[in-house]
């Protein structure tokens, strides 16, 4: 016979449906992976969809997310905050924000069992109206709504992008102002939004932070983007004392003109360098690429590489998952699909640059845009994705892999490109003043929101029995890595994977013919073979390999 031997390939799976009874309590308690595919009806905002969440606490079997959707009496922006169980299941729902205006998270953070948001708003009454006001909002982890502190600057436009906890427990929350000119702020409150200082920084070049994180030793180090005119952005980084003062601020990949590039994704790690994460396109003005440089604690580029191929691939947000010892990246890319309709795309690259495994999630074969926007560990062995589905952005994703970014729902493993190159740096000063904001207890409007989807469910890793009642049967077995799968009579098998019982994908390939051939590098012990067609049925069977 002629085996077929199963790879890590570009395969379009199809949606399945579990052919076998699941219980979500034990896939939590069990620790064993889970694949799902769910959606909620919630239109993302076109401007800022979704608020990063890359401080969400890994490995609590729960996790919210925050978009900012289409959901207001007039379709302007509210805010909604999910939570997400490590079943899939959404036990609570909340919707922030008032008719008329635009009500925007830019970060969400989790501090214990409460969570801080921050962002901007048009709607809360200021001194000079219309304009934006920046917030800070309190829920505890059952969503249900604290309080609100509102920052008001009169005749000024104030924007929240990003906050994070200081070591001495305060809260730093970095971003924009528009008083005819773009400048950034940084500002400190302790953990009831009592204001403790504000500063404002003008540069000559319009420098936006999208990132604030507190450095080992105390210092603060904000990242975005600089803007030296059309079609030349440049990736940007600060670095202040404890109390807001400059230390160091340098733009990255200069003094190339033609580039679109950011930042905003700061991490600490090991002997006092810090990963910036973001997008680039640094070869010119053509497509976009995952994008991650190490620096020095004075600036200095120790090395910068990009992740893509061809086409476009735009990350969107990051997190570093601790237990792994690795940075994982989210997105959409069109540089793995011959259509060019953008897929969600996730990346996973170790503290040194190197490339660990990139995937596509969603599913292919029907054309439809899928953007991932945020990652989070929920198990020791499963890990979920936020994002959006449709064009416009109809609905919120979410979907379930293995911490190899495996799934049995839609998961294309792809090789993507890493290119090393010399970023080099220019410096900027800035002036540094204090304005006093005024500060008010106005809260938006709150209230329930209900309404999801489950398309797919299936678990990577249960005790399956042979299916002999349906006519699925694996021969010889036991055997030595070579078998034939008897498939039910009225199937046409599609695709073929091979899962450890962890839930680990160890194979996956397009069915050619019935004859299956593990590799000889696997060890010896019980895998699940799983058999699927183009309707998403799907039968399993236990192999064991002697």
């Amino acid at each position: 016979m002629t085996p077929m031997k199963m790879h890590h390939a570009h395969i379009p799976i199809p949606a399945l449906l579990c052919s076998f009874t699941l219980v979500a309590t034990s896939l939590s308690s069990s620790g064993q992976s889970l694949s799902l595919e769910e959606v909620v009806p919630a239109e993302l905002f076109s401007i800022d969809g979704m608020a990063k969440a890359s401080q969400i606490q890994q490995g609590a079997n729960y996790s919210i997310f925050v978009s900012n959707a289409n959901i207001g009496a007039l379709g302007d922006a509210d805010m909604l905050a999910l939570r997400v169980n490590s079943d899939g299941s959404i036990p609570h729902a909340l919707r922030i924000g008032d008719g008329n205006y635009h009500d925007v998270c830019k970060e969400v953070m989790q501090v214990g069992k409460n969570y801080y948001l921050t962002g901007y708003t048009r709607s809360i009454d200021t001194a000079v109206s219309p304009a934006y006001t920046a917030f800070l909002i309190k829920l505890d982890t059952a969503l249900n709504f604290l309080w609100q502190k509102n920052f008001i600057l009169p005749g000024m436009d104030l924007y929240a992008n990003s906050i994070t906890q200081a070591s001495d427990g305060t809260l730093l929350v970095t971003g924009q102002l528009y008083n005819g000119l773009w400048n950034s702020f940084l500002m400190k409150t302790d953990t009831s939004g009592t204001l403790l200082w504000f500063k404002e920084y003008a540069l000559t070049n319009r420098v936006s932070f999208s990132c604030v994180r507190e450095l080992p030793g105390g210092d603060i180090l904000m990242s975005g983007d600089a803007a030296f005119g059309f079609q030349h952005i440049l990736p940007a980084a600060c670095k202040v004392n404890a109390q807001g003062d400059p230390i160091w601020g340098r733009f990255f990949n200069y003094p190339s003109s033609i580039q679109n590039s950011d930042f905003f994704f700061i991490r600490p790690v090991f002997g006092g360098d810090v990963l910036l994460a973001g997008k680039t396109n640094v070869a010119g003005a053509g497509a976009e690429d995952f994008f991650v440089t190490r620096i020095d604690t004075a600036g200095a580029v120790v090395w910068a590489k990009t992740y893509g191929g061809a086409g476009i691939d735009f990350p969107f947000m990051a997190q570093f998952d601790g237990s792994a010892n690795e940075l994982v990246m989210v997105g959409h890319s069109t540089s793995f699909t011959s259509s060019g309709t953008p897929y969600g795309t996730a990346m996973r690259i170790s503290p040194t640059g190197d490339l660990l495994g990139a995937t596509l999630l969603g599913d292919t074969t029907t054309q439809q845009n899928i953007t991932l926007y945020h990652s989070c560990r929920l198990t020791s062995t499963s890990r979920f994705f936020y994002g959006s589905r449709g064009t416009p952005a109809n609905d919120l994703y979410i979907t379930a892999t293995d911490n190899a970014l495996a799934n049995l729902c839609d998961a294309y493993p792809v090789s993507a490109a890493t290119t090393a190159f010399s970023s080099l740096t220019g410096t900027f000063t800035f002036t540094v003043s204090a304005p006093v904001p005024l500060v008010s207890d106005s809260a938006l409007d709150f209230g329930p929101f209900a309404g999801d989807s489950l398309m797919c469910q299936h678990a990577l890793g249960v005790d399956v029995l042979n299916d002999h009642e349906r006519g699925m049967r694996l021969w010889p077995n036991p055997g030595d890595g070579d078998f034939h799968v008897n498939a039910p009579a009225d199937m046409h098998p599609y695709v073929v994977f091979a899962c450890d019982l962890s839930g680990r994908v160890i194979m996956q390939g397009l069915w050619k013919n019935a004859d299956v051939e593990l590799p000889g590098s696997l060890a010896p012990g019980t895998y699940v073979i799983h058999v699927i067609d183009r309707s998403g049925r799907s039968v399993s069977a236990l192999y064991q390999r002697r």
